[in-house]
């Protein structure tokens, strides 16, 4: 199975399928276990935080949520509204594109998304991280 011996990925289908027994589509989930984790690199990697400092059980538990969300957007629904008169009814699907995000807590979870203040010498271009604004 593709993506279950895959070094790229954080998880494997069946660490997805033992979090949501009810997967079906398999191929699709280990096609998007690998994408979430390149989402997740390229996250840490624009936030100035090496991916190997982070806890591998943490990474392989958001990417196995990112996943659901995506593979679970076609019939989760956020919002209904229905009117009896003139049989109205609206639909709003939670992700109805599937696309692969990072929830806010997520992304705390990581440590994404903190205000810095840093300094980047113009001699060496070296970026020095003064602080984390909390």
């Amino acid at each position: 199975m593709p993506g279950d011996t895959d070094p790229q990925a954080f998880a494997t289908v069946a660490d997805l399928r033992a979090r949501w027994p009810e997967l079906e589509d398999k191929e699709r989930a280990a096609v998007l276990l690998e994408d979430a984790a390149v989402r997740i690199r390229a996250a840490l990697d624009e936030a100035g935080i090496d991916v190997e400092d982070k806890c591998a059980a943490l990474l392989k538990i958001i990417s196995c949520s990112m996943v659901r969300r995506a593979m679970f957007s076609d019939v989760e629904i956020g919002g209904m509204q229905q009117t009896a008169g003139t049989y109205n009814g609206s639909f709003n699907f939670t992700n109805p594109t599937g696309a692969l995000y990072l929830t806010g807590d997520e992304k705390r979870l990581l440590g994404i998304g903190k205000q810095r203040i840093s300094s980047i010498s113009p001699l060496t271009g070296i970026r020095r991280i003064v602080c984390d604004v909390t």
